[in-house]
């Protein structure tokens, strides 16, 4: 084993902590620019797009830092720190990608809303004057933003949900778990005993 080894084994590990610390410098400040409080992690569809990636990569990292460090001091150090700067690497589009993905939906679909507008006034050709079609205009908007506000509360909808169905699943899990640890307890079972005596 060189002695340079270890060296690039730090360094990529350093180096993939650092991007990890970025990624949740971002997640920070995406949470600001959307008013998410701390503890909620539902919100914009930007938002939850942000944390979501984040949190894949950070699921990712143990196993990435156990296979970086065990290829590196069994097999080969400069093979095991190549693969990991392209672990990095391909985190990092994968982070972007996941991020931008949402930004690229939402153009889309108000490009879209704004075709159908266009289309539908141009076939009108007996507007009478301006001010109908700034009012139309208005009203649109109003109905664009009042259909991304409900879709953005079914989505919280849906995630409380589906957190309640998880927080229930593990309250009978640890209710079972309970009841076997009572059943098999000496002390609960020498309790039982001596009120049957009496």
């Amino acid at each position: 084993m060189g002695t340079d080894a270890p060296l690039l084994l730090a360094a990529v590990s350093l180096l993939s902590a650092l991007q990890m610390g970025f990624l949740a410098r971002r997640v920070g400040l995406s949470r600001i620019a959307h008013k998410v409080l701390p503890p909620s992690v539902t919100g914009p569809p930007e938002f939850e797009r942000t944390f979501r990636a984040h949190q894949n990569c950070v699921e990712c990292y143990p196993v990435f830092l156990v296979t970086l460090w065990s290829c590196g001091l069994f097999f080969s150090e400069v093979a095991a720190a190549a693969a990991g700067l392209v672990y990095i690497i391909a985190r990092q589009i994968y982070a972007n990608g996941y991020v931008k993905s949402t930004k690229k939906r939402i153009a889309a679909l108000h490009t879209k809303k704004e075709d159908e507008y266009f289309t539908m006034s141009s076939d009108d050709g007996d507007m009478e004057n301006q001010a109908e079609l700034e009012e139309k205009t208005r009203l649109i908007n109003q109905v664009l933003e009042l259909q991304h506000t409900l879709e953005d509360l079914s989505a919280r909808v849906d995630a409380v949900k589906e957190e309640n169905l998880k927080l229930k699943s593990e309250n009978q899990v640890l209710g079972q778990y309970i009841e076997n640890l009572m059943s098999a307890s000496s002390v609960f079972q020498t309790t039982d005993t001596k009120s049957k005596r009496k």
